[in-house]
């Protein structure tokens, strides 16, 4: 069999160690994130970060890339998360309603998964690869917490993808709920 060079920069989406240290790191990057749709009526629960006054603890407890203020700045922001490593996506669920909202719901429940690739902001010519875990709340009750300025049910008629940051446009427009 003939080895062509387009098979020499394929890499697998296959993550981990060996003996030989880390291997299979995907150039363009890899995100794998949980969200949490608390819809009711036409309206869903967003919120408006405060990078500003807490960026470190954005950074530190939910990977928020603070830096990128294209992201975040006067965008709404889904409650979501990275997973940690070996996290199963229930668990971080879990721990957003928990930590991230200060609350309790009575289900969580799968609703999709939703997977797509961007241009790489950090790396052109590679692609970014977004896995994102949707879960839909019944019940959820929450308390605002000060990392969010504001923390709301948004009307999803006046929501358009660019209006909604931290991979949360794409996601919100892949399940139909935004248009461009």
């Amino acid at each position: 069999m003939e080895h062509s060079r387009e098979n020499e920069f394929k890499r697998w989406a296959r993550f981990g160690v060996d003996q030989d240290g880390i291997k299979y790191i995907p150039v363009g990057g890899t995100c794998v994130m949980t969200y949490l749709l608390d819809v009711r009526g036409s309206s869903i629960l967003a919120g408006l970060l405060d990078g500003d006054a807490y960026g470190d603890y954005l950074r530190s407890e939910w990977g928020i890339y603070i830096h990128r203020e294209g992201i975040w700045r006067d965008k709404w922001f889904v409650p979501s998360g990275f997973l940690h490593y070996g996290e199963h996506p229930f668990s971080c669920a879990e721990r957003i309603v928990k930590n991230m909202l200060d609350g309790n719901a009575d289900k969580l429940e799968l609703l999709d998964v939703v997977s797509f690739t961007q241009p790489s902001k950090y790396y052109p010519g590679y692609n970014h690869w977004h896995i994102c875990f949707i879960y839909r709340t019944h019940g959820l009750k929450f308390n605002k917490r000060p990392w969010f300025k504001r923390l709301e049910y948004v009307d999803l008629s006046t929501l358009k993808s660019v209006d909604v940051g931290v991979a949360g446009g794409p996601v919100l427009k892949k399940l139909k709920l935004v248009s461009d």
